[in-house]
C-alpha cells in the first residue's frame, strides 16, 4: 500500500456516517455524560470553496497525475497546468531556505503552490457545486471574478491549515470532504496541493528499506522539508489575500494532518527532522502562528528511521498542542512512535488510539476521529466561552458513541494562565496515606510544602485553573473537597442529600455526624451562611470524586453527574472548595505527569542508598543537614559564606515543579549512627533563562565525600531533565571546587575556566547536541 493512504471513505459513506450516528447521539450520551459523548457531526454552516476550475480531460495523463505531481513523459507536471482560471485561484511561492542538508537540489530554489481554501457561506449561496470525474465536487466553487460568499461578512473565522498524505491531493474525495467538515463547524481551511512525487517518488514500502532509503535518503529528506514551508507558504498567503485576510482570525490558526500530513504539522511547529541514517535531526522552520494541531494516523517514521531524529529527540520541549489519532493496527505509520514523539513534548497532547486501525479511515470511524479533532481545536481556537467549554469536555472525553471503543493512552491538558476570576488549584499527593489533596489557596499549598500538613505530601503537579465566584457560595452548589491531611473524605454541600451521596459509588461510608462548617477557617460564622460537611471513610485508597459543575438539590441529573470515580490515568473530575469561596473547574490536564520515583543505588563501598525526591517534610531536617556541613563544605556549595539556612534558601531547596524544577535528595536505605539527618547528599536543577538549560548543583555531607554520593544524584538529575525537555545541563563551581569539577568531567561535561576563580560546566543531553556558550569554547 503506497502512503497515499486514507482512500477508504466515499464522500456519501463520510457524510452518511456523521448523519446516522448524529441521529443516534442523544441515546447514548445519557450513560455516561463525562466520559461517553455524542458525536458531532455536521456543524450548522454550508460550505463555499475558493476556484480550481480546470481542465477536467488533459490530453495527456490523468487528473491525479497533475494533482500529485506525478511526472510522466520524461516532464514535470503539477495542478498548475490544468487550471483555466488561474488568476482566480489560490496560488503562491515559495523559495526554499540555502540549506542543503534539508532541500538538497532545491536549496534555495522557489517551489510553487496551489492550494484549496473552503469556508463558512450561506445556506442560500447560490453558486453550484463544481464536478470533478470520479472525485466529490467542489462545493459552492466561485468562479472567474467572484470573491466569497460569508455566512457573517463581520465575523473573522479560525484557520484550519490541511495537509494531506503522501501522494494525495486535497481534491482526493476523502480529503476534500474532511475540510468540509471542519468549514461546517466555522472554519476556514486551506489546503495546499504537496505534490511530493514532484521531489520524490518515494513510497511507505521504501521508507522502511534502509537499502533504498541509502541511495535516495537526500530527496526524501528535501520532500518532508518542504512539506512545512509550503504550509507556513499557505498561511502568508491567507493572511494576505484580498478574499480572506478581513475574514479570518490570524490569532486562532491551527492545522489538521493526514499521514504525512501530521508529521508535517510537527515539522511546521519546530520539530527537528531526522536528516541522516544515523539519525542526526534538524529543525525544519518554526511557524509560531501555529496553535494547536491534529494528525490523524500521523507518520512519525518507522522504527529503523524515526522521523523525528534518535528516540524521536526532535520533538523534545515542543509546547504547541497536539492530538494524535492513530489505528492500533497501523504497520505504515506504527503508532507508537507517534506516542514516542508526544512523551518528549512538553505541551497539551493526546494520544488516542483506534483498535484495529490500520492506516485508512473506516466509515466507522468517522464520527469520532472529527468529534475529537473539531473538540481539540474548539478547545484552543474558538472564542473564549467555546474554549473553556471544549477544555472541559476535552478534559473529561473517553470515548466518542458509534465508534470503536478508542483507547485514549496520553491526555496532558495544560491550563492557560488563570484569567480574571480563576485561581489556580494545585493538588498534592501523600505517597504514606496513598491520598490526593487539592487546594485552590496559595498560602495553603506553601504551608503544605513546608509541612505544615505532616510528612509525606509532594505536589503532583496536575494543576488547573478554576473559577472562582464568590456570588454563588450561599446558593445550592454542591461543593466537593478531598480532606486528605487524614485518610477520609470531606464532602462539602449545599442542599446535597444523603441518598446521592450513596449513589455515588462503592466504597464510602459515613463516619461521625454531619456538622457545620462556615466561612471563615472552618468554623461558624454568625450571619454567615454555613456549609454541612459529611465525612465519609474511603475503603478503596487513592480513588477520586467526580463532582457536579452545577446542580440544583432536586436536579435528576445530578446522580448521573455525580460518581465516584477510579481513575487509573489520573484524571481530574472535581470541583474544589476552599473555606466559603467556590472554584469550579474549567481548564485542566487530564492526565498525570511522570511522577519522580525513588530508585536505589550503591556506592564505591557497597553501601546501598535512596535517591527520591525531597518532600515537604523534609523542611524539619533541613537545620540538622545544614549545621553538619562544613564551613568550607557550606562555602563551596553557594560560593560565598553561609552562616544560617534562610527561608529562601529552604524554599529553593524544597520546591518541585514536575520535571522542570527538581531536587532530590540521597538517603542510606538503613539508619547509620551518627548521621543528625537521614540525608546525606542534595542534588537539584532549576530552570535558567534559556529554557532549553538547566542548571545543577549538589551538596554531600563531609562523612560522605568521596564515596560516591554525588554521582549517584547527578546520574539520576541527567536522566531526569533529559525527560524535562532540556537539552543542556549547566554548573558553575569555585575553581578550587575540585570534586564537584571532577565530578562534572567524569559524566563529560565541557569545562571552561572563568574570571575570578570561576568554573563553568556544560553537558548536551541529547545526542547529537553540542554545548553552546563559554564551556562550549
Amino acid at each position: 500500500m503506497s502512503f497515499q493512504t486514507i482512500r477508504r471513505v466515499s464522500v456519501r459513506s463520510l457524510a452518511a456516517a456523521l448523519l446516522l450516528f448524529g441521529a443516534f447521539s442523544a441515546v447514548r450520551a445519557a450513560t455516561d455524560p463525562l466520559a461517553i459523548v455524542p458525536p458531532l457531526g455536521f456543524g450548522p454552516y454550508a460550505v463555499g470553496c475558493s476556484n480550481v476550475a480546470q481542465n477536467t480531460t488533459p490530453a495527456q495523463g490523468s487528473l491525479s497525475d497533475y494533482w500529485e505531481g506525478v511526472p510522466f513523459d520524461g516532464n514535470y507536471h503539477y495542478v498548475t497546468q490544468l487550471l483555466t482560471e488561474p488568476a482566480d485561484a489560490v496560488t503562491y511561492s515559495v523559495r526554499m531556505p540555502d540549506d542543503r542538508e534539508l532541500y538538497a537540489q532545491f536549496t534555495d530554489q522557489p517551489v510553487e503552490f496551489v492550494a484549496v481554501v473552503c469556508y463558512p457561506t450561506t445556506a442560500d449561496n447560490p453558486r453550484p457545486d463544481y464536478p470533478l470525474p470520479s472525485e466529490s465536487p467542489v462545493p459552492k466553487m466561485q468562479r472567474a471574478g467572484e470573491a466569497p460568499i460569508w455566512a457573517d461578512p463581520a465575523k473573522r473565522y479560525p484557520v484550519v491549515v490541511f495537509s494531506h498524505g503522501l501522494g494525495g491531493s486535497p481534491l482526493a474525495s476523502e480529503y476534500l470532504e474532511s475540510m468540509g467538515v471542519f468549514a461546517t463547524h466555522g472554519y476556514v481551511v486551506i489546503a495546499p496541493f504537496h505534490a511530493d512525487s514532484r521531489f520524490s517518488r518515494i513510497r511507505i514500502e521504501d521508507m522502511g528499506d534502509v537499502l533504498y532509503l541509502f541511495s535516495r535518503f537526500d530527496e526524501v529528506v528535501a520532500m518532508q522539508a518542504i512539506r512545512p514551508q509550503g504550509l507556513k507558504g499557505a498561511i502568508d498567503t491567507l493572511l494576505a489575500h484580498p478574499h480572506y485576510r478581513d475574514h479570518v482570525d490570524a490569532n486562532a490558526i491551527g492545522g489538521f494532518g493526514a499521514s504525512l500530513g501530521g508529521e508535517a504539522m510537527l515539522l511546521a511547529a519546530g520539530a527537528k527532522l531526522t536528516k541522516s541514517l544515523g539519525l542526526s535531526s534538524k529543525q525544519v522552520l518554526v511557524e509560531p502562528r501555529l496553535r494547536a494541531m491534529v494528525g490523524y494516523v500521523p507518520y512519525s517514521g518507522q522504527r529503523l528511521i524515526p522521523a523525528f531524529g534518535d528516540d524521536q529527540n526532535g520533538t523534545t520541549g515542543l509546547r504547541v498542542p497536539f492530538l494524535a489519532i492513530g489505528g492500533g493496527a497501523d504497520t505504515t505509520a506504527p503508532f507508537s512512535l507517534t506516542e514516542q514523539a508526544l512523551n518528549n513534548m512538553a505541551g497539551t497532547r493526546f494520544a488516542v488510539t483506534l483498535p484495529g486501525v490500520t492506516h485508512g479511515l473506516e466509515p466507522v470511524n468517522v464520527p469520532e476521529v472529527f468529534t475529537w479533532a473539531i473538540t481539540f481545536l474548539d478547545a484552543h481556537l474558538k472564542d473564549a466561552a467555546t474554549m473553556r467549554a471544549s477544555r472541559t469536555k476535552l478534559a473529561r472525553m473517553r470515548q466518542v458513541i458509534g465508534g470503536a471503543d478508542e483507547n485514549v493512552g496520553i491526555d496532558v491538558l495544560v491550563p492557560d494562565p488563570p484569567l480574571a476570576g480563576e485561581t489556580r488549584v494545585t493538588e498534592f499527593f501523600n505517597s504514606d496515606l496513598n491520598h490526593y489533596f487539592m487546594t485552590p489557596y496559595t498560602s495553603e499549598a506553601n504551608g503544605i510544602l513546608a509541612g505544615a500538613a505532616g510528612p509525606g505530601w509532594t505536589r503532583t503537579e496536575i494543576d488547573f485553573n478554576a473559577w472562582q465566584d464568590a456570588s454563588v457560595t450561599g446558593g445550592p452548589v454542591p461543593l466537593l473537597r478531598d480532606a486528605r491531611y487524614w485518610p477520609e473524605l470531606a464532602l462539602l454541600h449545599r442542599g446535597w442529600r444523603r441518598v446521592r451521596v450513596r449513589q455515588a459509588g462503592p466504597g464510602l461510608d459515613f463516619r461521625g455526624p454531619d456538622h457545620a462548617r462556615g466561612a471563615a477557617h472552618g468554623r461558624c460564622v454568625p450571619g454567615q451562611h454555613n456549609s454541612r460537611v459529611s465525612r465519609l471513610q474511603q475503603r478503596v485508597p487513592a480513588e477520586r470524586f467526580e463532582s457536579p459543575l452545577h446542580d440544583q438539590p432536586d436536579d435528576p441529573r445530578a446522580d448521573a453527574r455525580a460518581r465516584l470515580g477510579r481513575r487509573g490515568d489520573g484524571i481530574l473530575r472535581r470541583a474544589v472548595a476552599g473555606d466559603g469561596a467556590l472554584a469550579l473547574p474549567c481548564a485542566m490536564p487530564a492526565s498525570r505527569p511522570p511522577i519522580i520515583r525513588a530508585t536505589r543505588a550503591k556506592l564505591r563501598d557497597g553501601t546501598p542508598v535512596i535517591v527520591r525526591p525531597v518532600r515537604a517534610d523534609d523542611a524539619r531536617y533541613a537545620d540538622a543537614f545544614f549545621g553538619w556541613l562544613s564551613e568550607e563544605t557550606r562555602y563551596m556549595r553557594f560560593m560565598y559564606p553561609v552562616k544560617e539556612l534562610t527561608p529562601d534558601i529552604l524554599s529553593g531547596v524544597l520546591t518541585q515543579e514536575g520535571l522542570r524544577r527538581v531536587a532530590l535528595v540521597v538517603e542510606p536505605a538503613q539508619a547509620v549512627a551518627g548521621n543528625p539527618t537521614p540525608a546525606v547528599g542534595i542534588g537539584r536543577y532549576v530552570p535558567t533563562e534559556d529554557p532549553a538549560v538547566c542548571e545543577v548543583a549538589i551538596t554531600v555531607g563531609d562523612t560522605w565525600q568521596g564515596r560516591g554520593v554525588g554521582r549517584a544524584v547527578l546520574a539520576r538529575l541527567l536522566a531526569l531533565a533529559k525527560r524535562g525537555g532540556y537539552t543542556t545541563m549547566s554548573a558553575v563551581a569555585l575553581t578550587t571546587n575540585s570534586k564537584m569539577v571532577g565530578l562534572a568531567r567524569s559524566f563529560g561535561f565541557e569545562i571552561h575556566s572563568e574570571p575570578g576563580g570561576i568554573t563553568a560546566m556544560r553537558k548536551a543531553l541529547v545526542r547529537g547536541g553540542a554545548p553552546t556558550g563559554p564551556a562550549a569554547k
